[in-house]
């Protein structure tokens, strides 16, 4: 799911033409990739250092709540997404299509 919302936001930004956000997220993208990079080495290292506990039952609300938004913020941090999306968009002409937002969203 956190994938997910991420995808979405980043169809989000291309699709709907948001040039503003896109070209901050591509000009700042070695900050972001530092950051990503940073957050994967807390979550490696927080994962080789904890101790395995055993579960019963379905993972509480508050670790699935845990497993999303960590989710979200890696893939979000990966700026060259927003690219890929805009060359979809590009590639089927919807992109900077002025007022077409039903096509927009459809495709996101």
């Amino acid at each position: 799911m956190g994938a997910a919302t991420a995808d979405a936001t980043y169809g989000s930004v291309a699709g709907f033409g948001l040039t503003f956000i896109s070209g901050i997220l591509v000009s700042q993208q070695l900050w972001i990739r530092l950051l990503g990079g940073a957050f994967l080495l807390f979550l490696g290292g927080k994962a080789f250092l904890s101790v395995p506990k055993a579960q019963n039952g379905a993972p509480a609300k508050r670790r699935m709540t845990n497993f999303y938004l960590s989710t979200l913020v890696l893939t979000l941090s990966n700026p060259l997404t927003i690219v890929s999306f805009a060359a979809v968009f590009g590639g089927l002409g919807i992109a900077g299509k002025g007022n077409d937002y039903a096509r927009s969203a459809a495709v996101v």
